[in-house]
């Protein structure tokens, strides 16, 4: 495995780490999709879509338990709205998400979706441009193939869920292999850092990195009260509560063998432990193992 850039330092793979046992199997991963991904500021990855016939691009959130589709975009396709009187979900901006759509004739890249597919309604996001973002894919959709997110390519793959166990890492040497947990419908897992274990959700739909209040009190003895600890504004959690947010630098992070420099994180309660955002998922390359309740990952520029 070759040195990462300067923002992540060398892998020490200690925790974790494999030999593919199996570059000698006759099983083979059977791609449904390759798609190049479009990226704005906050390396986000939008993937080409078609939704109703009307060609878009879709952001892919590994920390979604649903798609998203934005208002305006459900207005012009002039879809029928159901209610989900069960859903209690707020959107970033604090506006309800009851309602959903049933999209008939979604295309992701060239792989077409038999029958239609639900979206649920995002009301908080318009800002006109519906050629450049109209809404997300979510684990209601993302999770019925194995998800390749190939960060250093800008590069989505989709692999058919059944062959081989074990075959993720399938361009790397050596690779951290992690548990998949489905938390509520989101990808949990669990990592090291700096010698505790603690809950994390991989997501790709977050810019930045956020760490619960109480993980870093207990690890470094930072609270919002710390030298360098600065206050950025409210956040409005999926459940509707909002809480403080507050800005900290973490010159040096490890998450189970992975040595990441000068994090950005996001501190604020209720996150539950860790969840990694785009500005550090950027600098690795991941395969989300669904059917097998596997995380595999290995640095961005990983190769054989």
């Amino acid at each position: 495995m070759r040195k990462m850039s300067a923002a992540l330092l060398t892998a020490a793979l200690a925790f974790g780490a494999h030999a593919p046992a199996h570059a000698a199997e006759p099983c083979q991963l059977v791609r449904m999709a390759t798609m190049d991904a479009n990226v704005d500021g906050s390396d986000h990855l939008y993937v080409p879509a078609e939704m109703a016939g009307r060609k878009t691009n879709l952001m892919i959130d590994t920390g979604g338990a649903w798609s998203l589709i934005k208002a305006e975009l459900a207005d012009e396709l002039k879809l029928e709205r159901h209610y989900n009187q069960s859903s209690d979900f707020v959107d970033a901006s604090g506006k309800s998400m009851r309602q959903y759509v049933r999209v008939p004739g979604l295309k992701l890249g060239d792989l077409a979706f038999k029958g239609p597919t639900d979206f649920i309604v995002m009301e908080g996001y318009r800002d006109g441009d519906l050629d450049r973002f109209g809404g997300t894919i979510g684990l209601n959709i993302i999770a019925r193939f194995d998800v390749e997110l190939d960060n250093a390519a800008k590069r989505i793959n989709l692999f058919h869920p059944k062959h081989c166990p074990r075959i993720g890492a399938y361009w790397a040497d050596e690779y951290v292999e992690l548990p998949l947990i489905n938390a509520n419908g989101l990808p949990e897992t669990k990592v090291d850092i700096e010698g505790e274990t603690v809950r994390a959700l991989i997501d790709t739909g977050a810019t930045r990195t956020f760490m619960d209040t109480g993980l870093a009190r207990r690890k470094w003895g930072i609270t919002p009260q710390s030298p360098g600890v600065t206050p950025s504004g409210d956040l409005t959690l999926p459940t509707g509560k909002t809480v403080k947010m507050y800005d900290y630098t973490f010159k040096n992070l490890t998450v189970s063998g992975f040595h990441f420099s000068n994090v950005e994180v996001v501190l604020t309660e209720d996150t539950g432990g860790l969840t990694l955002g785009m500005s550090e998922l950027k600098h690795l390359r991941l395969y989300f193992s669904f059917k097998e309740e596997l995380l595999f990952a290995t640095t961005a520029d990983a190769t054989r």
